[in-house]
């Protein structure tokens, strides 16, 4: 804020030596001291309201009986524009005083990118030296399917983590949600709720880094081709079990309809399997059994093996170059950011 012009700023008033012409208090020059300072910036509004003037009833008190001396003297000095002056000073001062004062809120935003990664990692994470082996899971399924869970919800629900900070504006959610895919394993009980999440959250399909996935399910195939899309994938971890071979694909259902086939389904029949090997750009792959404790833990570990190197052949292999942006598609992009 900037001092009129009309107006004695502090260092004035020392040099005409008014406090003393004028008989001004102690307390009276400790109030135009820090009104000084508010007028250049060194102290904020809420400072000089509330600490100096209106927590004490004194110090208000002696801004008027400042007012009212100067308006005495100016009957009898000759420096009668000094005393206007310092009225309009004491008005001034008083005037904040009777305003309410604004209370506003932390600004958090304002803090830097990475401090504010550090309250999200804060809010989720205990343990912040190792939180890429931290694994979230849902407390309810949102797929409409009956696919059983391959891990029971106690084992996993343990410390739930609380979104509340990630709900207050878009912006916030925005942040919020985007470190806690970035840094996160996100499981998933089945295909099917990976496919309905990746469907309907687009920012876990752009941000996401590492999943972990029970490879059953209806919508197996969906799931895989949605997850293929995830450009930041780095990490996947897909489970398997007896469930895994009950659906098999389309191919080998035409197949089986012509040719009797009396042997079960294999897992390069299942359902999903074309799907998941066009995904790429994977660096840590790992193909795993259900806990023993279900007692569904398939009969062979060959078949865990040969997978894992079925998929470590394609799955790590590098992604393909995003096309160059057309001119309509760089519209589209404008009109969107609009």
């Amino acid at each position: 804020m900037v001092t009129p012009k009309s107006l004695l700023d502090i260092y004035a008033q020392q040099t005409l030596k008014l406090h003393n012409e004028l008989g001004v208090s102690e307390n009276a020059r400790r109030q135009l001291q820090a009104y000084d300072d508010w007028q250049k910036g060194r102290i904020d509004r809420n400072e000089l309201v509330g600490r100096i003037v209106r927590v004490s009833p004194n110090m208000n008190q002696t801004v008027i009986n400042t007012i009212t001396e100067c308006a005495e003297i100016m009957h009898k000095h000759e420096r009668v524009r000094h005393c206007v002056a310092t009225i309009q000073l004491c008005a001034d001062i008083l005037t904040p005083a009777d305003k309410t004062p604004v209370v506003k809120g932390f600004p958090f935003f304002k803090l830097p990118m990475e401090l504010r990664g550090v309250v999200y990692r804060n809010l989720w994470f205990r343990d912040q030296s190792n939180v890429r082996s931290v694994c979230i899971v849902a407390t309810s399924k949102d797929a409409e399917c009956t696919c059983l869970g391959y891990e029971s919800r106690p084992h996993h629900s343990r410390e739930n983590i609380s979104i509340a900070l990630g709900l207050t504006c878009r912006k916030a959610r925005a942040e919020f949600f985007t470190f806690m895919y970035m840094f996160a394993r996100l499981t998933f009980e089945c295909c099917c709720d990976l496919n309905y999440h990746l469907r309907v959250n687009k920012d876990l399909l752009r941000c996401v880094t590492s999943i972990k996935v029970h490879w059953t399910g209806a919508e197996s195939h969906l799931a895989f081709t949605n997850l293929s899309k995830a450009r930041n994938l780095t990490r996947l971890e897909v489970v398997i079990s007896q469930s895994t071979t009950t659906i098999p694909t389309l191919r080998e259902i035409d197949m089986r309809r012509y040719f009797a086939v009396p042997r079960p389904i294999r897992l390069t029949e299942t359902l999903g399997i074309d799907e998941l090997m066009e995904i790429r750009g994977i660096k840590v792959l790992a193909v795993t059994h259900v806990g023993q404790r279900q007692g569904t833990v398939r009969s062979s570990e060959e078949d865990r093996v040969n997978l894992l190197a079925l998929l470590s052949a394609s799955l790590k292999l590098p992604r393909p170059a995003l096309p160059p942006p057309t001119a309509a598609t760089a519209v589209n992009g404008a009109s969107n950011n609009e």
